[in-house]
């Protein structure tokens, strides 16, 4: 756009001065070279990029001559070409430059008329553009991004081996998409609200909407999001062990189990459930039931795959006995696994048990297993022995609870349905949750395996 004041003399007569906007629309399809674009992105500079791409061009030119043997015009025809090699890495740079607003706000592509691109260009650039270093993101999970972590770009730069100039844009491209979302879920609880309806719009949809990311670049940023804004520690107590992957993949967990798709909030049903979950199974009758069912249960599993195979030498009565002290280890982790659990998951109601997720899981529910020498495969078989004797122990308590009605009102209850009441819903999602947890920390923070 070209803007001027332009003081014109019309028929002999002083014009006004008008300001003129002057728009100008590109026909020809824009190209914009990858290899460059990639650069841009990742902070190097045009220089860098000319150097790193001479050996290719002296090679085309002169092909294998050292440049010593070169005579003197094809030597001066070499530097003439590093300059124009030069000069072009510039060129696209700039181009680049120019471009950096609408990768800022995708959306604004739709709009302008600058840089003819197809969508597929369009989308690799958006996408190239919000790619992030995995260990770089690592250093901002579950941090607010202020200017604590503004001034610390720098340090985070060296310790990664990553330009300054891409944690920087890391930075800003995160907190973009952030503010983004924290602004539209605010304004969609309002709008909810005063409606007196759900809210129907997803995260991902927010992030889709402006930003236009791939599914999955979109759901890293989603759970990122989901960390930095409940603050959930990552860090503390042997977690810094973990990288990104290991930690997105926890978030993935939390959020699919417990979260909400259309805010970066825990899914409040869930939360209220877990609560009556909490009290309904840490109750000594029920307690000492579900331990009862899990016991019997994983005895039968073991027994029906040969889990446990003791040594052909030992005699029947030590391998019994060595069997029997397994069954009191599994009992002794059965229970501390029930009340953990219950514990971790009622206590999602406050954000400072939010906050310290992971490290609940690492001390309450890993640290006890692996004291008492639990292995992968054992620990995995506690959870889903405890999800499949679930339906057993809401029957049970059905039964007792129509009992004890009857015996109050003398008439008897009406058959209790078959679904599940919604604590014990609730409940089956915390121990799915807290098993898909233990399966990836377990084995990196204790070197357990199956």
């Amino acid at each position: 756009c070209t803007r001027g004041g332009l003081g014109t003399r019309m028929m002999g007569h002083q014009a006004h001065d008008v300001d003129t906007l002057l728009s100008c629309m590109v026909t020809d399809s824009a190209s914009v070279d990858p290899v460059i674009f990639s650069a841009w992105v990742n902070g190097a500079q045009p220089r860098e990029v000319a150097r790193q791409r001479e050996p290719a061009l002296y090679a085309s030119l002169f092909g294998s001559t050292p440049f010593d043997q070169l005579r003197s015009d094809l030597r001066h025809r070499w530097r003439s070409a590093q300059l124009l090699n030069l000069q072009e890495c510039q060129e696209e740079f700039q181009v680049c430059e120019w471009m950096a607003p609408y990768l800022s706000q995708p959306q604004q592509f739709q709009t302008q008329l600058h840089f003819n691109l197809s969508v597929e260009q369009l989308r690799h650039l958006i996408a190239e553009y919000y790619t992030f270093d995995e260990d770089v993101m690592r250093e901002f999970l579950g941090k607010t991004l202020n200017k604590t972590v503004l001034r610390e770009l720098e340090d985070i730069a060296e310790q990664t081996k990553v330009s300054v100039g891409s944690v920087r844009r890391q930075f800003h491209n995160l907190k973009r998409i952030l503010s983004h979302v924290e602004q539209q879920v605010a304004g969609e609880k309002e709008a909810a609200k005063v409606a007196g309806k759900a809210m129907t719009l997803t995260v991902l949809s927010m992030i889709d909407e402006v930003f236009m990311l791939p599914v999955e670049l979109a759901s890293q940023y989603m759970h990122v999001i989901f960390l930095s804004c409940n603050r959930i520690e990552t860090f503390k107590s042997r977690l810094n062990v973990l990288d990104f992957k290991e930690i997105n993949s926890l978030t993935g967990v939390v959020v699919a189990l417990w979260g909400s798709d259309v805010s970066h909030d825990l899914d409040a049903g869930f939360v209220d459930a877990m609560r009556s979950a909490k009290e309904k199974i840490t109750s000594k009758e029920v307690f000492a039931q579900y331990r009862k069912l899990a016991l019997q249960s994983f005895r039968h599993l073991i027994e029906e795959h040969q889990l446990w195979q003791s040594s052909p030498v030992l005699s029947i009565q030590l391998r019994e006995q060595a069997t029997r002290q397994k069954m009191a280890s599994v009992e002794q982790a059965l229970g501390l696994v029930v009340r953990a659990s219950a514990q971790i998951g009622a206590g999602l109601q406050e954000w400072r048990e939010v906050r310290d997720l992971f490290i609940d899981v690492l001390d309450k529910i890993l640290e006890p297993l692996h004291k008492l020498d639990m292995t992968l495969e054992q620990a995995v078989l506690l959870f889903q022995v405890l999800d499949k004797v679930l339906p057993q122990l809401v029957a049970s308590i059905r039964g007792r609870e129509a009992r004890l009605s009857a015996q109050l009102t003398a008439v008897a209850a009406p058959p209790s349905p078959v679904s599940l009441p919604p604590w014990a819903d609730a409940w089956r999602r915390c121990v799915e949750g807290i098993k898909m947890l233990v399966v990836t920390m377990y084995p990196r923070l204790f070197g357990r395996v199956a």
